[in-house]
């Protein structure tokens, strides 16, 4: 093959595979069938690229069509396409992948020489790559690569504004302000060793992290609903909709943190822990590139929809989608963490619609929404003077969703709108809401770096280490109250399975390892919050429907252990020796 004839099929290649790399940009998340094929052809075509760029590597740089800053963009793009393909399966395997093919490029400096290029475009793909190499290290809870990345990011930009005064400048500062916020919130506390170096935190489901259902000898089988076969999450609904949050990418830090508490801990693969793996004979090679979910275990995840401030349209669909695949045994899980907004009322309650009476969550991603005093209302013909706000989330939304087994949770300041949730076809349902109002001793920058109550459900030790208001803690210090915290849940779990007046659905859903979990942490959460001195109630305590007994909880071995975590963390003055249990869980 002369030269000529190499270049124009690199050329033709190249095209082919941005052609394919935008398809998969506009493919929808839901349909295994829809986006299944594009993925297939997606990879088939970058392999055929990556295999005749590094045969013909020699020609075609000596042609000066292929520079080094072209490899990394091509294998940028392959590490893309495993990170669209994780968010599709929620197979974290692939997400190992693309961590390989970025790691790979930074040790190979394929990026290096974008600023002698003297072109503001390939200093723009660049920062792109990092952005989304510091992503990828942000779900992997690599912080320690993630913080050398940001450093790495902050100068580039300013590299890139000193060398060609671009436009775009000041979007780009933004973006990394954006970014050293949500590094600066993912992180709840500074875990250091003996020799006061920083340790990052591995918050993923696994043994280490929660009991496993054999530490429960004493598991009732459920009974009541219509559902007989074991329940599994098979599904996630993960909505984010809190305007002041930290967040980056259209991910903010609650949606990040219920992402991963739905994930059990990867294996380490070649290359994960720093060699550079993934750019070997051709992207597919480890894998098939053919079959992508052909060579890697199969994920033990629940599929995810990840919607950032999402319009009520966007929600239906992904919950429509959601449950025309759901298998017979699967169950939905539906988390919300939003701003609360509450109804304006006139006339009497009882005149008003069910579902809608009390408010519901700002979800929508309008700037008109996020301005305090118009909402786009409707007043409703009978309905008793109710004014609705269209683009928000009510509880009525749901009910027709609830022929389905379904595993609500709500994080908002107006949770206790859903309490009242009712369950119309006789499946299980269970709905888990955050306190409505935390403390400002407690969390004085509010829900900037992420919600107290997803703290819990997502690592319940930061969650009591914040809630103690322990910044930095010591590794011994931390092993121990691992020790401690997997004592109190297992004590939990099995006072809720052994209560006679605990509702069948809680049993239904404790099965499932990524729901009995949840529960554990959310009763953890509830025993911390009433224990401490300035969770006061009503609307400090979190809540859950069907209302959990009074009693549950009211047992002095559990009640020490939380005292033991907080002297573990020096605050055990903040803590009363006995909780008042006069209302519902």
């Amino acid at each position: 093959m002369d030269d000529e004839t190499i270049v124009e099929e690199y050329f033709r290649l190249k095209e082919k595979s941005n052609e394919k790399f935008l398809q998969i940009g506009n493919l929808p998340r839901s349909g295994y069938r829809k986006w299944q094929p594009y993925f297939d052809r997606a990879f088939a075509v970058f392999t055929e690229l990556w295999r005749f760029q590094q045969q013909y590597r020699e020609s075609l740089s000596e042609q000066q069509v292929l520079k080094r800053h072209h490899i990394g963009e091509i294998a940028s793009k392959i590490g893309q396409l495993y990170y669209q393909y994780y968010l599709r399966t929620s197979n974290t395997a692939y997400l190992t992948e693309t961590y390989c093919f970025y790691y790979a490029i930074r040790c190979r400096g394929y990026y290096d020489n974008a600023k002698t290029e003297k072109r503001p475009d390939f200093m723009v793909k660049k920062l792109r790559y990092l952005c989304r190499f510091i992503l990828v290290c942000l779900v992997l809870e690599n912080g320690k690569l993630a913080a050398e990345l940001m450093q790495d990011l902050s100068r580039d930009i300013a590299d890139y504004e000193a060398t060609y005064q671009p436009f775009d400048a000041a979007w780009w500062f933004r973006v990394a302000d954006e970014i050293r916020s949500m590094l600066r919130a993912a992180q709840p506390l500074s875990l250091l060793d003996s020799d006061g170096r920083q340790l990052f935190l591995k918050r993923r489901l696994s043994p280490e992290t929660s009991p496993p259902l054999t530490d429960f000898l004493a598991l009732r089988a459920p009974t009541g609903g219509t559902t007989q076969l074991p329940l599994r999450l098979a599904d996630a609904l993960i909505v984010g909709g809190c305007a002041d949050q930290a967040k980056f990418s259209e991910l903010s830090v609650d949606m990040l943190r219920m992402s991963l508490a739905l994930e059990k801990q990867p294996p380490v693969a070649a290359g994960a822990g720093g060699g550079p793996a993934g750019l070997g004979d051709n992207p597919g090679s480890r894998q098939g590139a053919q079959s992508p979910d052909g060579g890697l275990s199969e994920s033990q995840n629940p599929h995810k929809y990840l919607l950032y401030r999402p319009s009520l349209a966007e929600i239906v669909f992904s919950l429509n989608s959601t449950f025309n695949d759901l298998p017979d045994d699967g169950v939905v899980l539906v988390y919300f963490s939003a701003d609360g907004r509450r109804c304006q009322q006139r006339g009497k309650k009882e005149d008003s619609y069910s579902g809608y009476r009390d408010g519901g969550l700002a979800v929508q991603r309008s700037r008109e929404s996020d301005k305090p005093g118009k909402p786009e209302t409707r007043r409703l013909p009978g309905s008793g003077g109710v004014i609705r706000d269209s683009r928000c989330f009510y509880p009525g939304d749901m009910y027709c969703f609830t022929r389905k087994p379904v595993f609500l949770i709500v994080d908002s300041d107006n949770s206790t709108a859903f309490k009242k949730f009712p369950n119309l076809f006789n499946e299980p349902l269970v709905c888990l809401m955050s306190p409505e109002q935390i403390p400002s001793s407690v969390c004085p920058d509010g829900r900037q770096s992420g919600s107290l109550f997803t703290l819990f459900l997502h690592c319940p030790l930061s969650g009591m280490a914040r809630l103690c208001g322990a910044n930095t803690v010591q590794l011994p210090a931390w092993e121990r109250g691992l020790i401690l915290m997997d004592g109190c849940l297992s004590e939990a779990g099995r006072l809720l399975l052994q209560h006679k007046e605990v509702d069948p659905a809680y049993q239904c859903f404790f099965r499932d390892d990524f729901l009995r979990a949840l529960l554990l942490r959310f009763l953890f959460c509830c025993l911390a919050l009433r224990l401490h001195r300035d969770f006061q109630p009503p609307r400090c305590y979190p809540t859950a429907h069907p209302a959990l007994p009074d009693d549950l909880l009211d047992v002095d071995s559990v009640q020490a252990k939380v005292l033991d975590l907080a002297e573990l963390f020096d605050a055990r003055d903040l803590f009363c020796e006995a909780a008042d249990y006069s209302r519902d869980l």
